[in-house]
């Protein structure tokens, strides 16, 4: 599946490189907690009881549709609670008519699923089921009442091919419609003005992008990806090693797996499928974001984003080619969720062995002095301090 310009900002010769998604064979079987072993590798907690319960956190999924009556995803879709189903009327005043559960920007109606017949339309059910399996293994069965998913479709029905053309449209409408995390498992090299603006929007909104790096086994920057307000994914296997095809480089934030993924098919309401790519690791990042958010409640992006990758688990890199070009890490989310980083006072030392993080530095109303060690493993040419202030403090 591949993505391309938005109609917004279409480009004469449209330039686009593979989704972030391998296809591989489905299996029509019901799932089980064995089936989806990634929930393990990433340390999923169970038994979590959120801090902050008022509202659901809502994880847009922008993508080529998805099959809300799927027994995973059923009870996890998003409700617009001003929309009055098929009146034909904008009841919200927002612009959109009947947006429900969601909405379909290239072919304008709140149909947000796959069209008859177009099982190449797979890609935002699986990702999708993805999020509803952490949800899940961390939650249990109340996991609804704290995370729902929004169906964003930015794919016509008629489209020739699997090219998002109206991916940055789909972005903009999550925005309005109040998302909290937007996921864009998609990408391409380059990135225009007007595509920049809108991710800047989203982050002066206070929504993390999770992106995912891209499929091509090579060190080249994918955008949305790459974008300095974006939350970038590479995927690794079961050994806790690169995928074969990750992409990689300065632009990734952190890893998560991206193969042999079961989730959610597009086929039926109870099927389900195997497939490979770094789509499904950023939905697990955005995933766990969400639980971080849901057990502490921080406002900043920042928080959230130091948390996960403080928390991340070192990487064996093979070669020094991948070195420090695969984030921080891989995705530990009891460690990102507890987030020792925030939410313990700072010793008087800190120890720095991720090639890639924050650091902490808290303030005091007298002089005092912090000092960090920073032990990265192998060659580097120098170190990067980016200041980062949260409510006048340090962060």
């Amino acid at each position: 599946m591949r993505v391309a310009e938005n109609r917004i900002s279409m480009v004469c010769a449209i330039v686009a490189f593979l989704l972030a998604a391998i296809p591989s064979s489905p299996v029509h079987a019901q799932t089980t907690h064995q089936d989806n072993w990634f929930l393990e590798d990433i340390r999923v907690p169970d038994n979590l009881a959120p801090g902050i319960t008022d509202e659901p956190f809502v994880i847009a999924v922008v993508d080529d549709g998805m099959r809300i009556t799927h027994r995973d995803l059923a009870d996890f879709i998003w409700t617009n609670p001003l929309e009055i189903p098929d009146n034909r009327i904008d009841d919200d005043g927002n612009g959109y008519v009947d947006d429900v559960h969601g909405w379909d920007v290239s072919d304008e109606n709140g149909d947000v699923g796959a069209p008859e017949g177009r099982a190449d339309f797979y890609h935002g059910t699986h990702i999708a089921g993805v999020i509803t399996n952490i949800a899940r293994a961390a939650y249990g069965e109340s996991a609804p009442r704290f995370i729902r998913i929004m169906p964003i479709k930015t794919l016509a029905d008629s489209a020739p091919t699997t090219y998002l053309v109206d991916a940055y449209e789909g972005i903009e409408y999550a925005i309005r419609a109040g998302a909290d995390i937007i996921v864009t498992s998609w990408g391409v090299g380059q990135i225009t003005s007007e595509e920049s603006r809108i991710l800047q929007e989203a982050a002066d909104n206070g929504i993390l992008v999770v992106a995912s790096g891209g499929n091509l086994p090579e060190e080249r920057e994918q955008y949305p990806a790459a974008h300095s307000t974006v939350l970038a994914v590479a995927s690794t296997d079961p050994d806790g090693q690169k995928t074969l095809n990750s992409n990689y480089g300065q632009f990734i934030d952190i890893s998560a797996p991206g193969v042999d993924i079961h989730s959610a098919s597009v086929a039926s309401d109870d099927s389900y499928a195997v497939r490979d790519g770094t789509s499904f690791s950023a939905a697990m990042v955005a995933a766990a974001a969400a639980l971080i958010k849901l057990q502490h409640g921080f406002d900043s992006l920042k928080q959230i984003e130091a948390c996960l990758e403080s928390s991340a688990e070192p990487l064996e890199v093979p070669s020094f080619e991948y070195s420090a070009k695969l984030g921080s890490g891989k995705l530990n989310v009891e460690a990102a969720v507890t987030c020792d980083l925030l939410t313990w006072e700072t010793g008087a030392t800190n120890r720095l062995i991720l090639p890639k993080g924050f650091l902490h530095g808290k303030t005091t109303t007298g002089p005092a002095s912090i000092t960090w060690a920073i032990e990265p493993e192998g060659r580097f040419k120098g170190i990067r301090f980016t200041p980062v202030f949260n409510a006048g403090e340090a962060a």
